[in-house]
């Protein structure tokens, strides 16, 4: 989510704050593993004497900007020009290391910044790849935002994190949060806040009432007014019923099938993917459908989506499964379509493996 959505000024918080963000943040780093088999759940409940419990991270263990220099909220805002960012880096830097230093010292966040630079520092430390404490800082950031002034972007952000990161409904020490987004569902008058909850139901298995709900948040979003809050996961929000359309009962497949094509047209890789699979799966007889699937996963392959180029693969090794057999004069023909499907195969999956040099 941008983050020009709302500003208010934080207050401070309670002392407890600090170390329920530190629980927060491990748990969301390290969490539990659930025992998949009864004989998995006896084992974990009967560990050996001599284990020892795992060590609770220390704060500045956790919200450490050791590996988080300047230079890399500097390259998310110049690769993010048109997302409301207006402050300096400098300054939304400055914000996450005096939030940082008081969290290391154990006291509570003071209030330097309004709720909107907070946020959106909060968004670029999400864009920040690899080092942990990025997404550990991110969830204070949002946290505080949210706990303190109730601000809508951060409550929105954290709890569509929790629910794409399968730990909504799991960690105690954010069910406030989870209410507040609850009270922002139950309006039925946020598109982002339902986009979310769809998110959820899909989720949860429950296909036909994401559906329903996600199409409630486009509804509502068509008919607001220019002053409200612009609905900001509307593609999420597409995407997501698309896939909802698929699975629901009965399903829809022509729906589902005209808002990927929207997406994939508006050069969502996601959208393409989705759009390949169904193609490849309803395989038209002249071949137009796998055709075209090849294009949309290729799309989205170019788009840095490691999926689209298994895609080109799999469909390769068809193709030359195809080609495979039969007699006459076309024989030569077919054995070398053959040998080059399976020479693309065989690229493509190469291109697959995240580790691949191109």
């Amino acid at each position: 989510m941008s983050p020009n959505l709302i500003s208010s000024a934080p207050s401070a918080l309670p002392s407890r704050l600090v170390p329920r963000l530190s629980v927060i943040a491990s748990a969301l780093r390290h969490p539990t593993p659930r025992p998949r088999t009864r004989v998995q759940a006896a084992r974990a409940y009967a560990a050996a004497p001599s284990q020892a419990p795992r060590r609770r991270p220390a704060p500045s263990e956790i919200f450490n900007l050791s590996n988080i220099p300047l230079s890399s909220f500097e390259a998310v805002i110049a690769r993010n020009p048109d997302h409301g960012f207006s402050l300096k880096p400098s300054e939304y830097y400055a914000c996450v290391q005096a939030f940082a230093q008081e969290l290391q010292r154990g006291t509570d966040p003071w209030s330097l910044s309004s709720s909107k630079t907070i946020h959106a520092t909060a968004c670029i430390l999400r864009q920040v790849h690899r080092p942990p404490s990025s997404d550990a800082l991110a969830t204070a950031l949002w946290l505080f935002a949210s706990d303190s002034t109730s601000h809508r972007a951060s409550t929105l952000s954290l709890a569509r994190h929790l629910i794409l990161s399968r730990s909504f409904g799991k960690l105690p020490p954010l069910r406030r949060l989870e209410a507040r987004f609850r009270q922002l569902v139950s309006t039925a008058r946020d598109p982002d806040a339902l986009t979310a909850e769809g998110e959820l139901l899909f989720q949860q298995g429950s296909f036909a009432a994401a559906a329903r709900v996600l199409a409630r948040a486009l509804q509502v979003a068509s008919a607001s007014s220019s002053d409200e809050p612009a609905f900001e996961w509307m593609p999420y929000c597409k995407l997501c019923l698309a896939r909802a359309h698929l699975r629901q009962h009965p399903p829809r497949p022509a729906d589902a099938e005209a808002l990927l094509r929207e997406l994939a047209a508006a050069g969502m890789p996601e959208a393409q993917e989705d759009l390949a699979d169904l193609l490849r799966a309803r395989g038209g007889g002249d071949g137009s459908d796998a055709r075209a699937a090849e294009a949309f996963a290729y799309e989205a392959a170019c788009a840095g989506r490691v999926g689209g180029f298994a895609r080109l693969a799999e469909m390769s090794l068809e193709r030359a499964a195809g080609a495979r057999g039969g007699g006459g004069n076309g024989k030569g023909e077919r054995e070398r379509e053959r040998k080059d499907s399976l020479r693309w195969a065989a690229e493509w999956s190469r291109l697959a493996d995240p580790k691949a040099e191109f």
